[in-house]
């Protein structure tokens, strides 16, 4: 077994080619965006006369001096260098995960490990149990299929972001009036969620309202003042008829005749007094015969 060992170890560094291994911990890409898968080939012998790179047991590209090829799902966004060997995927899609590898004529010259994952989505915190006593746990919610390892960071109020569990447990001792949560995942950091108000702490007393400023004092007065007048205007109109004030005001009202008021009243006296009086006539006195 040492023995075989030692020959693998030996052709490979003879003939410039790596073990077919995986290269390091897996990568995360987040879906729609673009890999670049970048081998090293400075131990690589040349000249290269073939390039094949594969997804899982599958073609990805295949290329020879006088040929490019690509196949299935890759084609229209993979792009192969020749001369770097480097594998450009744009526009990645969670059936993208999984290992890809490099073989020149040479043989392979190693793996690399995909992984492809949604980004982060806003959470929400809902309380365990629904309805809060004594002690109670807020959990930060969200689907968290295909986003790979998931880590979870509170907020108290206006305070700092800090790391913490799924659940967050609390006390009638917490003091702080609200949580937000949110989500980190190996290609970015969610929105955080809507600010979730302590179901423990008791609403704050509702303050009475403050006193007026000095320009909504004055207001007040002006329309008082504007009331007062108006009705005593009116009233004088009402109950005194007979001023030339009351009357002016009178025949300004619509159908309303100028004659209407005092002057109304008099001139109708002076006609029942025409009416009433006798009616005089003048006779002829005797003719004085001696004039004749």
């Amino acid at each position: 077994m040492k023995l075989s060992s030692a020959l693998l170890w030996l052709t490979s560094a003879v003939l410039g080619v790596r073990p077919s291994s995986a290269q390091g911990e897996p990568k995360y890409f987040e879906v729609g965006t673009t890999l670049t898968l970048e081998p090293d080939v400075s131990t690589v012998q040349k000249p290269i006369n073939s390039i094949r790179w594969k997804h899982g047991t599958s073609l990805v590209v295949d290329w020879d001096p006088s040929s490019l090829t690509y196949y299935g799902s890759f084609r229209g966004r993979t792009t192969l260098d020749p001369q770097t060997l480097w594998l450009v995927i744009n526009r990645l899609t969670l059936a993208d995960s999984g290992q890809f590898s490099l073989e020149t004529n040479l043989g392979t010259v190693g793996t690399h490990e995909v992984k492809v994952i949604k980004s982060p989505p806003k959470p929400s915190i809902k309380t365990q149990p629904l309805v809060c006593d004594v002690t109670c746990a807020l959990k930060c919610t969200a689907d968290t299929q295909d986003l790979g390892p998931v880590t979870y960071e509170w907020k108290k109020d206006e305070g700092e972001w800090t790391k913490g569990d799924e659940l967050k447990g609390m006390n009638e001792s917490k003091t702080p009036e609200e949580f937000s949560c949110r989500l980190s995942t190996q290609v970015g950091t969610s929105e955080a969620s809507d600010r979730f108000l302590n179901p423990l702490k008791p609403p704050k007393p509702t303050q009475p309202p403050g006193p007026l400023s000095p320009g909504a004092i004055a207001v007040i007065v002006i329309i008082v003042l504007l009331v007062v007048v108006f009705a005593v205007l009116i009233a004088v109109v009402f109950m005194c008829p007979e001023l030339q004030f009351s009357i002016w005001v009178k025949n300004l009202i619509p159908g309303k005749k100028p004659a209407d008021g005092a002057s109304g009243a008099s001139n109708k006296k002076k006609e029942d007094h025409d009416k009433d009086a006798p009616l005089m006539t003048s006779t002829p006195g005797p003719v004085d015969s001696e004039s004749g």
